[in-house]
């Protein structure tokens, strides 16, 4: 929708790397949403078909990357540079700011799409316990 469209407008006026990032991750997430949706669909009482993501989720996950890209876009004069973390320490840990955030952003959205497919009982990573049951 239009979130999206604000999004990506800034995401490739800022650097055209900052919007592919933002297209690998919104094509990679759609992908997963559509996967295994019987399974979902059965699984979860409040099931949405394509996610449940609306204008106002869209602006809150992705407002830190759109605002470091637009912080990286007025420091280096809107030039796509590259990384140089003697030259420019500040732009660099901005990068680093957004490619961090969009990791994040995965990790989460592949997690609860791929997670609730697994016929396993879910683990927490840090004791391996169990915690609940199907």
């Amino acid at each position: 929708g239009f979130a999206g469209f604000l999004v990506m407008s800034a995401s490739i006026m800022a650097s055209f790397r900052f919007g592919a990032l933002l297209l690998v991750f919104f094509f990679t997430s759609s992908k997963l949403t559509k996967l295994g949706t019987e399974k979902k669909r059965k699984n979860d009482a409040e099931y949405k078909e394509g996610g449940q993501r609306d204008w106002m989720q869209v602006l809150v996950n992705s407002s830190i990357a759109t605002a470091l890209a637009l912080g990286v876009a007025y420091l280096t004069g809107w030039n796509d540079i590259c990384l140089n973390s003697e030259k420019a320490p500040l732009v660099t840990g901005l990068i680093g700011g957004i490619l961090g955030h969009y990791a994040c952003c995965n990790g989460d959205t592949w997690s609860s799409e791929i997670g609730v497919l697994s016929s396993s009982q879910p683990q927490l990573i840090t004791t391996f316990k169990g915690l609940f049951q199907r």
